[in-house]
């Protein structure tokens, strides 16, 4: 499968990290770190989370409160958006 990163995938990312090296550069490479790890996870078992609002699947980042939102589409899997889980919902799911 490929895997896809939505502009605003790219985007939460890139805030994440800004947010996280403001409290210490050290937590940019361990979320960095969870985030490659639960790719990893995604790329082998794109099924191994449940579908829990509308196509999106939610994979938790481990040592973190943030989420991978994504969906399977034909021969890919597109990560939509990387949201902490205490967001308002609808800016969770906010395209």
């Amino acid at each position: 499968m490929i895997l896809a990163f939505a502009q605003q995938a790219e985007d939460d990312l890139k805030a994440i990290e800004d947010d996280l090296s403001g409290v210490d550069a050290a937590l940019v490479d361990l979320f960095n770190a969870e985030v490659i790890e639960t790719l990893r996870y995604v790329l082998q078992f794109p099924r191994g989370y449940q579908v829990r609002f509308e196509k999106y699947r939610f994979a938790h980042l481990g040592a973190f409160q943030y989420s991978l939102i994504y969906s399977l589409e034909k021969d890919k899997i597109v990560v939509h958006r990387v949201r902490h889980m205490r967001q308002k919902p609808l800016k969770r799911y906010s395209a």
